[in-house]
């Protein structure tokens, strides 16, 4: 809202005072003179008149309806001979915004946002007023979260439908059947609103969308059924599915006959999903959808679940699989906040973004699949003693901050920002990982009783238990990039977490120039402002910390990350060149004697040198390839070194491949690979390439018998290979027993 000293304000009688009128003549603002709370005002009829004095009688009526769920009334002003209605002022954005914005709602944020409607109307009717108009572009959502109903009574008037040749869909998607048909009203007109709200939440279109005549919306409106949200791809549990439908019923007796009772049953849904849902997933059977997983294939350990390896059979790619621990299955609150993980993730697309692909439940166990990254995490990096440049800490810097900006776009914040959950590919992308501590702020008061965050990296807010926002977050990737330029935490390293945490709120950390000197000024101004106690003094947003990025990335003399690493073309070859051995060996002495001198301090690196080392370090042995080649020459070590990694980052996908093909005793796919590799691969690995090679031709041989009927044949290739120690025991041994169950009915399988 405009407000300061440009904006002059006039005293108002009526007990506010005025802001001069801005762009739209029907908006006035100012504030209310006894309290000095904001205010929005809207003209609403000539003053004077009759129709004003019933509106002033009715304002005054809804100007006692007092709820937090309510954009509150209150009072009129008269001015410029028009009557105003003076309401609250609110920051925040309305439900229709976020729906035009492609904004997807999580079963939280549904049964949140309907609660809220619920209270709302429930305050209203008991002061005798409906909505006549309830529908997305009225209900606003603040910035803490707080869901409120703006304009009812006069405020907001539904045109009559019985004049309109094309009723907009704007206009009918959110009425009732009874308004459709001319017929009266009461709050389940209300109710129903409310269910066909929550239903485009849940499936992102209303109940009833598009229509071949200018009658045909009104006829699905008052005869046909709307699908099941769920029918649609909603992942909303059946109980809230249930609510919504029942809301949406064509008959007013047969929706929830006040507020009260839709909200009583909007908190049963929420506390059957929670109650019921160890018991559900017990006793379901599995269901993996489109996912194979892998159980004897794990990639690592998280918080909250194993991480296993798996494949998307509609695309035949490798996924990961993350499945809540067993631990967590008697504990409500924790299948809850996984749940939320998978939903809050699904929202977020983009490429620093670990993207989760689809959900399910194996072994009585939920899971949720997500993109495979082939590369490694930062701590990993960390453990082998890599020791990241400036120009690798802002690309690491620039892909995090990327990731927390598409996720703060829905009001998503991390909470655990930490190298282990900071990727970088094959490729050099960053990617951030693990969400599962990932909090909305759209859903004020959802904060878990448990400490969020790891202690080395937890923000001074965080550790004092107060709110945080994303520049929690970014307090987090400071303290990541303060270790990356420093080699080392900015804390003293403890046993205890509450001395830690007592660092982060209370101490301060040695200055990177103490540390290391050579670390350029830009990065240095960088990592200090994320790391400030005051969240108000850290950069206040992403795109801040982005922009500050780049500008450090300017003032270090760097191209951008795209181009900083292309090396000068080589010089063409000398006519000359028969010379240099010649002049080598006259040199030769003086070579020597040189090298006596230099040996004993390390050469300063060019910046070719540094180049090469950080596409090397970025996981681009191909780039790495070209530096080389231009300033070293093909013989050189850095060449043959960055061409040996490129063939086997090339090769590791095949190298996949055949284990996969091996998992899914699919012998000739797994023959097929290991032929490839036999030919590509470095000359002392052909050896174990051709034994695996063998042995799934064979097993291939012995399928083929199998498909003839030769049980004889098959039986001798698989007592073959079970003589010969192959390393698929159980494979063998229940091809052996099924063969023979074959050749005798009669024996034992």
């Amino acid at each position: 809202m405009p407000s300061g000293p440009q904006t002059p304000v006039r005293p108002g009688a009526s007990g506010f005072e005025i802001e001069e009128p801005q762009d739209d003549p029907r908006l006035l603002r100012g504030v209310q003179t006894g309290t000095q709370r904001k205010v929005t005002l809207v003209a609403l009829a000539d003053a004077g008149t009759p129709e004003a004095d019933a509106l002033k009688r009715e304002l005054d009526l809804l100007a006692q309806v007092r709820d937090r769920h309510v954009v509150e009334v209150l009072g009129t002003h008269v001015q410029g001979g028009k009557l105003w209605c003076a309401m609250e002022a609110v920051d925040g954005e309305d439900l229709a915004t976020q729906l035009r914005e492609g904004h997807r709602f999580t079963t939280e944020e549904i049964l949140h946002i309907g609660e809220c409607l619920a209270r709302g109307l429930g305050a209203a009717s008991y002061h005798g007023f409906l909505h006549h108009d309830l529908r997305p572009a009225h209900v606003m959502i603040l910035d803490d979260g707080q869901v409120k109903v703006a304009n009812f009574g006069p405020l907001a008037r539904r045109r009559a439908l019985a004049n309109e040749a094309t009723p907009s869909p704007a206009t009918v998607a959110y009425l009732s059947p009874e308004e459709g048909s001319g017929q009266p009203l009461d709050i389940r007109a209300n109710i129903y609103s409310v269910g066909a709200i929550l239903y485009e939440l849940a499936t992102q279109r209303p109940p009833f969308e598009g229509y071949d005549s200018s009658t045909s919306l009104l006829y699905q409106l008052l005869h046909v059924d709307p699908l099941g949200p769920r029918q649609l791809g909603s992942s909303i549990p059946k109980e809230l599915e249930r609510t919504i439908l029942r809301c949406l019923s064509k008959a007013p007796v047969d929706r929830y006959s006040q507020p009260s009772e839709l909200l009583e049953a909007l908190r049963q849904s929420r506390d059957s999903i929670s109650s019921t849902k160890v018991s559900a997933i017990r006793n379901q059977e599995d269901d993996t959808g489109d996912f194979d997983i892998f159980e004897d294939q794990p990639l690592g350990e998280g918080g909250m679940g194993t991480l296993l390896r798996g494949r998307q059979r509609s695309l035949d790619r490798a996924v990961a699989i993350k499945v809540i621990r067993e631990a967590f299955h008697t504990h409500p609150e924790f299948l809850q906040r996984f749940r939320r993980e998978g939903e809050l993730l699904a929202q977020v697309e983009n490429a620093n973004v670990v993207q989760i692909i689809g959900t399910g439940i194996w072994h009585g166990r939920v899971f949720y699949a997500m993109e495979l990254v082939k590369g490694e995490d930062l701590a990993a990096r960390q453990m082998r003693g890599h020791r990241s440049t400036p120009e690798e800490i802002l690309h690491i810097a620039e892909g995090v901050a990327s990731a927390l900006r598409a996720a703060w776009r829905y009001k998503i914040i991390h909470r655990d920002i930490k190298p282990s959950n900071i990727m970088i590919t094959q490729e050099g992308t960053i990617k951030v990982a693990d969400f599962g501590l990932a909090k909305s702020l759209r859903l004020p008061g959802a904060e878990s009783r448990v400490m969020a965050g790891t202690p080395e990296y937890l923000s001074p807010e965080q550790g004092l238990g107060q709110k945080a926002d994303i520049r929690a977050d970014i307090y987090s990737l400071g303290v990541v990039l303060y270790e990356l330029a420093a080699g080392r935490h900015p804390f003293k390293e403890t046993q205890s977490s509450v001395a830690m945490i007592y660092q982060h709120v209370h101490t301060e950390p040695p200055p990177l120039e103490q540390l290391d000197p050579k670390c350029p000024p830009a990065l240095r101004g960088l990592i200090h402002r994320c790391l400030q106690k005051d969240p108000d003094a850290r950069f206040e947003n992403p795109d801040e910390l982005l922009k500050a990025i780049r500008a450090a990335r300017k003032n270090m003399d760097l191209p951008p990350t795209s181009k900083r690493m292309i090396p000068a073309a080589a010089p063409a070859p000398s006519p000359r060149k028969l010379l240099v051995p010649l002049l080598a060996l006259l040199l030769l002495p003086c070579g020597f004697v040189a090298w006596q001198i230099l040996k004993s301090r390390p050469m300063e690196p060019t910046e070719s040198d540094r180049a090469y080392e950080l596409a090397m370090g970025l996981g681009n042995p191909a780039l790495a390839m070209k530096i080389a080649e231009a300033s070293k020459g093909r013989d050189s070590r850095e060449y043959r070194e960055a061409e040996r990694r490129e063939r086997n980052l090339r090769l590791r996908p095949l190298e996949e491949r055949a284990c996969e093909r091996v998992a899914a005793r699919d012998w000739t796919g797994a023959a097929d690979a290991y032929g490839t590799l036999q030919s590509q691969v470095d000359p002392e690995r052909r050896k174990e390439i051709s034994a695996a090679l063998r042995l799934c031709d064979s097993l291939k041989a012995a399928a083929e018998k199998e498909a003839k009927a030769d049980w004889a044949g098959a039986l001798e290739i698989y007592l073959r290979l079970q003589s010969q120690g192959a390393p698929v025991r159980d494979v063998l041994e229940e091809s052996i027993r099924r063969v023979r169950s074959r050749m005798d009915p009669s024996a034992p399988r």
